[in-house]
């Protein structure tokens, strides 16, 4: 029905929206009319009209668009036009939703986006026609946040505070909602690798990572409870985790609004080493042999690929235990040694006897000490320079002297100095033969010896360098006829 003469249409147009693009339900739109309430004055700041939302009419294609029509005078008594204010004097919220954004336009105007209470002035109306001034709210889902904090006992040192410092840990929250969530992370909490937004997986599940002691916060949850659980606690270098596993897990509930908090402590031991070393003694022992073991770890079996489980020089891990091999050490002593109170082949551990020995048959002319001397030298050099035992390192000169006194006094290396490099028959005869005969023995006696199986390998090096004693013979006489050949003078050439 048309206006009356001297009269126009104010059409009032309340449009109820949601951010993620649903309807409202009938009874969150019941809720939102009820909330609802405008105010209309004229110029003259009389109230010409005072309605709520329920008294609105929906629109019957979209019950979330509202209208309200009044039929209003273009002009006072005296001829004076009026102008017209639309004022939004409440608005509510349906339950579990917060009003994001509110925005007002006139009738082919542009929609203006309001901060503070909505209103619209300045309306002129037309002469039996309508004008429409609409007003429209968005809605989004309240929302809480949740922050996570990890953190160590009060009482943890600076060693472990320094080794947590470096660590991720990774927490799952449980039945959040589809969608992307921005977590805030405090300072140095943020993992190198950690994106910008996150989602959930297909069941709900959403995974954040704090470094170190920290705390992360996500915004943006609906309100209800949720469950964290600390899926990811990695042992530190030097400590691992004792957290028990029931301390892991938190339930705490999300409000409209509000910051539900988990603190996790983490508590840890630091690390405790047990060292297995097997060592074999005495000349008769084969320091090369693999030795098979087994040992249990809280009741698991060490074997290869046993965590915490490092294999030193010399062992291995198997499928079955781990294996190991002499670290060359000896525990002789030096008394012992000298007199023989050790197992080796019969006659060759007495040492002083065989020194003994050795004299006299130096005094008596029946040997030589040039191959002597030189195979004795050459051998305690390599021991000095590259020894065999574990843990000989650096500068340590005593150690290694020992090391030169452990190999010197065994193995039969005495027994063959005094009597078989001087065998008559198959040493060098000439002098500088002789040197290189004793070098020539003690370097492979020592080559034996380092990836031998045998420690009297000197026998082994015996055999080897006396097959050239002849030619070493051989070659220093034809080098001594060389430099001593007579020269030829110019009358003899002539």
């Amino acid at each position: 029905m048309p206006p009356a003469a001297g009269s126009g249409i104010l059409r009032v147009t309340k449009t109820l929206l949601k951010t993620d693009g649903t309807a409202l339900t009938d009874a969150e739109l019941i809720q939102a009319k009820e909330n609802l309430h405008f105010t209309v004055v004229n110029s003259d700041r009389q109230i010409v009209g005072d309605f709520s939302g329920s008294a609105m009419q929906a629109d019957s294609i979209n019950p979330n668009m509202l209208q309200y029509t009044l039929e209003l005078p273009l002009a006072d008594s005296n001829g004076n036009s009026y102008n017209y204010a639309v004022t939004e004097t409440a608005r509510g919220e349906p339950t579990g939703y917060d009003c994001t954004l509110v925005r007002t336009v006139k009738d082919g105007g542009v929609w203006t986006d309001v901060t503070d209470t909505p209103i619209h002035s300045g309306i002129a109306l037309t002469a039996q026609a309508a004008t429409n001034i609409q007003f429209e709210n968005t809605y989004a889902r309240a929302t809480g946040s949740l922050t996570i904090t990890k953190q160590l006992p009060d009482d943890a040192d600076d060693a472990l505070q320094a080794d947590f410092a470096e660590t991720v840990n990774t927490f799952t929250i449980a039945s959040v909602a589809a969608g992307s969530y921005t977590p805030q992370y405090s300072a140095g909490a943020r993992p190198a690798d950690a994106p910008a937004a996150v989602s959930p997986d297909s069941n709900g599940r959403l995974t954040l990572s704090i470094k170190g002691a920290g705390s992360v916060t996500l915004p943006g949850l609906a309100p209800a409870g949720y469950t964290v659980t600390e899926s990811a606690a990695p042992d530190l270098t030097n400590y691992y985790l004792t957290t028990p596993t029931a301390d892991r897990t938190q339930s705490l509930d999300v409000t409209a609004g509000g910051t539900a908090e988990a603190h996790f402590t983490n508590t840890y031991e630091p690390y405790l080493s047990v060292t297995i070393t097997k060592k074999v003694v005495g000349d008769m022992g084969d320091t090369t042999k693999n030795f098979s073991f087994t040992a249990t770890l809280d009741t698991t079996k060490i074997r290869q690929g046993s965590a915490y489980t490092t294999a030193g020089d010399g062992a291995a891990l198997t499928d079955t235990g781990f294996t190991l091999r002499s670290g060359g050490s000896l525990n002789i002593s030096a008394i012992s040694l000298g007199l023989g109170e050790y197992a080796a082949p019969m006659g060759t551990g007495a040492a002083l006897i065989l020194l003994a020995c050795g004299l006299f048959l130096w005094l008596q002319k029946d040997v030589r000490l040039g191959a002597s001397v030189s195979f004795v030298v050459t051998c305690a050099l390599i021991a000095f320079l590259f020894p065999r035992q574990v843990g000989v390192n650096g500068v340590d000169i005593a150690l290694r002297l020992q090391c030169v006194r452990d190999e010197l006094l065994t193995g039969a290396m005495l027994f063959s100095a005094v009597f078989l490099l001087n065998e008559p028959y198959t040493c060098a005869h000439h002098h500088l033969g002789r040197i290189l005969y004793g070098v020539l023995v003690g370097a492979i006696t020592m080559g034996f010896r380092y990836y031998g199986v045998y420690e009297t390998g000197v026998c082994f090096a015996l055999l080897t360098v006396n097959s050239i004693s002849g030619w070493m013979d051989r070659t220093e006489s034809r080098l001594y006829q060389l430099m001593h050949r007579p020269a030829v003078g110019k009358e003899g050439a002539e």
